[in-house]
């Protein structure tokens, strides 16, 4: 550990940055514990005087024009509450990603031992009696008893999923009456005792968290949707239902606030859907002004074709599903000889996929994302022309690459995010299906972007997933014109001509130049 916190200094040192891509040698796990974004406000961190984010923050109010990304501005306006990261203006790029990156800062989690901590630190910080001691050191026993409880029966609720939503039913209630009504007991023995006896900050933080299944048992009416993770350790996860609150305090009133990307428009060629799922319908005080779509300067019906797969079931077992992409996906890449990127929409899913290819020889690299190598094998795929990658959308927001490299786009699943695949398990009137399907859309659309960066680009987009006939309509409005086909002919057809065929002349017209 001590070498990798020299190796990270180093670089940072060198580079004058600590953006997730100039630590490309770090994994996603060390990543999490580090990164700003993750952690509480550290004004008062010992270590700010030598931060390298601290001195950026000072340096920065001596700038005109600051260019920086969605999460440390929102870190800053949300979390920090520092004004000085206004300025006179706010421009936002990649304008569609606000609600994921909003999400992704408000989003919070508490697992069974940050309780016990907690409450092991209010008993074993007070300064009680004798007899006093015990009597709240089995009342803490108590406590903990009650939340062993509700933990084991939420993981006796899964049924084999590793995340889902918390559903509050009859026997789930009764237990967060059980536990309440217990902590209330805790909490009310300390009454009257000063702070030289307990630790009452410890005690507070202990009841902000314990107020969570209070909001909990408010079932629909509660202030936070609440949804678990199964890993090493049972993360009770929860984000506001209203994301205007967040919105309010992100972007003052008397800031202009200016958007922009290629994909915020919905099917009807409108705002209204992303103003929907960011709350900005919700600000009645607030002007906003639509700009005009813009142009494409691209000729997306001759540079692109989208193949829709009939075939690929999800009904079949996990093994049977498995063997099926893999067979999918070696025809689909020998078509373009490589040149692919394979979306995948797990790292289990693509590890396991990977595997079936242990001992095939394809005449071209098969490179496979890991949590150590997100970075340097990105650039091996942007190197090695022929090669195929195989990776999930960790990797694939913002890449950039042009020219044959990448030619082919697989993608294995429709790309809905996490919080529409949990609250969807079951059927809430709260949360609209369009929301859902404008997030899919949006996902699919800059994926289809990312394929034809220049007029000279070319590309297949080949659909795995056969519920996209079901957004199908959806799908050709708000995506840009092309070719559709469910013809595998089409597409051999399309990569002879269009990829194969053009790649050559054009490495034949580079030879002749050269000499």
């Amino acid at each position: 550990m001590k070498n990798l916190c020299l190796k990270i200094k180093d670089r940072i040192d060198r580079s004058k940055s600590c953006d997730r891509d100039d630590l490309f040698f770090i994994s996603n796990q060390v990543w999490s514990q580090i990164q700003l974004t993750k952690r509480k406000n550290c004004s008062n961190c010992s270590y700010s005087s030598i931060c390298f984010y601290q001195k950026m923050q000072k340096e920065m109010k001596k700038w005109n024009i600051v260019i920086t990304n969605h999460d440390n501005f929102i870190y800053d306006s949300y979390v920090s509450r520092d004004e000085s990261v206004y300025g006179d203006m706010v421009i936002f790029d990649e304008a569609h990603l606000l609600e994921e990156r909003l999400n992704s800062v408000v989003q919070k989690h508490v697992k069974l031992k940050d309780f016990v901590s907690l409450i092991d630190q209010v008993v074993e910080g007070a300064n009680l009696e004798y007899c006093d001691y015990y009597f709240f050191k089995e009342e803490a026993s108590k406590l903990k008893q009650w939340l062993v409880g509700i933990f084991d029966f939420i993981k006796n609720s899964s049924h084999g999923d590793k995340r889902f939503r918390l559903q509050c039913n009859d026997e789930m209630q009764k237990k967060l009456r059980g536990v309440i009504l217990q902590f209330q007991r805790f909490y009310k023995s300390f009454n009257g005792k000063s702070k030289s006896v307990v630790n009452w900050e410890y005690l507070h933080q202990l009841k902000k968290m314990f107020c969570l299944f209070q909001d909990m048992s408010l079932g629909g009416d509660s202030r936070y949707f609440y949804w678990v993770s199964l890993g090493r350790e049972l993360k009770i996860c929860y984000f506001p239902r209203k994301i205007t609150n967040v919105v309010e305090k992100c972007f003052p009133k008397n800031i202009p606030i200016v958007g922009s990307s290629e994909t915020m428009l919905d099917q009807n060629k409108t705002y209204h859907s992303f103003c929907n799922v960011l709350g900005l319908d919700q600000l009645g005080d607030r002007e906003i002004i639509y700009g005009d779509e813009q142009v494409s300067f691209f000729d997306y019906p001759d540079q692109l074709l989208f193949y829709l797969d009939t075939s690929t079931s999800f009904s079949c077992k996990y093994q049977e599903y498995i063997q099926m992409l893999a067979f999918k996906i070696k025809e689909f890449i020998q078509i373009t000889s490589g040149k692919s990127f394979v979306l995948f929409p797990s790292k289990k899913c693509m590890r396991d996929v990977y595997r079936c290819f242990a001992k095939e020889q394809f005449g071209f690299p098969l490179l496979l994302q890991t949590d150590e190598n997100a970075g340097s094998v990105f650039y091996q795929f942007m190197c090695d022309v022929d090669s195929c990658l195989f990776a999930t959308d960790y990797i694939f927001d913002g890449i950039d690459v042009k020219g044959s490299s990448f030619s082919n786009l697989i993608i294995i699943q429709l790309p809905f995010s996490d919080k529409d695949i949990i609250f969807n398990q079951s059927k809430d009137v709260s949360l609209e299906d369009d929301n859902c399907s404008f997030r899919m859309l949006i996902k699919l659309n800059q994926a289809v972007h990312r394929l034809i960066r220049t007029r000279q680009d070319t590309g297949i987009v080949c659909c795995l997933d056969n519920r996209a006939f079901g957004y199908l309509d959806s799908i050709q409005k708000m995506l840009p014109p092309m070719t559709y086909t469910t013809d595998i002919n089409d597409v051999i057809q399309f990569s002879n001509q269009k990829i194969i065929l053009d790649n050559n002349y054009k490495e034949l017209k580079k030879i002749k130049k050269d000499s």
